[in-house]
């Protein structure tokens, strides 16, 4: 596809060998009253071209859910309004960070076991305390604090950019015409042509 292209495996443990991840999966998943979305801060990347999206619009909102279950994330910070990578965690030093959404490591458990939750807080911890000095400070001082992302980075000739969702197919599939426009572009930059072009090449 022209380029270095990545897949999200599981997480970092350097007693597996496994390499670090440019965006770390199962960072987190959606509050139980989110917006559903990733907001929009850098409307101006390739990737968001022709959209016609705006510096703090909702991506993905409902009914479509794009942020919802499984989400990818570095760690960062914000100035004058954008987010940042920190680098802390290992990130390409060419990542953007184009789209946001607040997101939990683990739910909170307001009921006493008396309603199904996904993904309990407890379960975070214990795998936390299993890891124990392997894990890096900033995921204890982050508790169950995350976020979802949709990024890019260059490095070298290679080119990556990653919805940051595991919903980005199914939401695809209803016809979501900002996703659909966004991944138009990818296949378009990474020299594919889409569904969402007519034979002479110009999208639709």
């Amino acid at each position: 596809m022209g380029g270095e292209v990545r897949r999200p495996a599981g997480r970092h443990h350097h007693r597996a060998q496994r390499p670090r991840r440019d965006l770390q999966p199962l960072r987190g998943r959606h509050p139980p009253r989110s917006s559903g979305g990733f907001t929009v801060y850098r409307p101006h990347h390739w990737a968001l071209e022709g959209t016609d999206l705006y510096y703090g619009d909702l991506l993905g909102g409902p009914p479509s859910f794009l942020a919802a279950f499984e989400l990818d994330s570095v760690e960062y910070t914000f100035r004058r309004g954008l987010p940042y990578p920190t680098f802390e965690d290992g990130a390409p030093e060419t990542l953007e960070i184009l789209a946001l959404a607040p997101a939990v490591r683990g739910e909170e458990d307001r009921f006493g076991g008396r309603v199904p939750i996904g993904g309990p807080e407890e379960e975070v911890y214990n795998y936390n305390a299993d890891l124990g000095d392997d894990l890096p400070g900033y995921v204890h001082e982050g508790e169950m604090r995350g976020a979802g992302m949709i990024a890019a980075f260059t490095r070298g000739d290679g080119e990556v950019f990653n919805g940051g969702t595991t919903e980005w197919s199914h939401v695809l599939s209803f016809g979501e015409p900002f996703v659909e426009r966004i991944t138009h572009n990818v296949l378009r930059r990474f020299g594919l042509r889409s569904h969402f072009e007519n034979p002479e090449g110009v999208a639709s």
